[in-house]
């Protein structure tokens, strides 16, 4: 994305596209250093089996070595049925899992009963940021890996 933004700015902007090129250069070393750090800092619970309210957290999962074992809806905004629950509900005994994440801007109503049954933590990782001190790019990434190292580590 920041190589097209940086493209897309030099193109109608043409006098200034050293500018731009060295903020890309700036950023993408800026990123390669964050997302090193990320992962090294998710290596303690890389093994840590997890769910989330649904499945838009996968790509993220892969990036960063986490065990993503499921989501509670089957596709955005479709409520499971109870059959999907019973699966649910396999997968979290299977995996030992301990904690279901959510996200800020949707309410954890529907996954409390649920949570409460398989005695799972409910915490939250933010996809959209944009509050507090999520702020960029880069403190929206730290804050979900250390959210998910928070919740997921009880050996430290």
């Amino acid at each position: 994305m920041a190589k097209n933004i940086a493209a897309e700015l030099t193109r109608v902007d043409p006098k200034n596209a050293s500018y731009y090129e060295a903020n890309l250069v700036k950023f993408t070393a800026d990123m390669e250093i964050l997302q090193a750090e990320l992962v090294e800092l998710a290596e303690a619970v890389h093994d840590d089996a997890f769910i989330t309210l649904h499945d838009a957290w996968y790509y993220f999962a892969d990036t960063f070595d986490l065990n993503l074992v499921g989501s509670f809806e089957p596709a955005a905004a479709e409520e499971p049925s109870p059959r999907y629950l019973k699966r649910l509900a396999d997968t979290v005994e299977e995996h030992d899992v301990h904690a279901i994440f959510s996200e800020p801007q949707l309410s954890t109503s529907s996954l409390e009963g649920f949570a409460n049954d398989y005695d799972l933590e409910i915490a939250i990782l933010d996809p959209l940021g944009g509050v507090g001190s999520r702020d960029s790019y880069q403190a929206l990434l730290r804050y979900n890996i250390q959210t998910l190292v928070d919740t997921l580590d009880h050996d430290h």
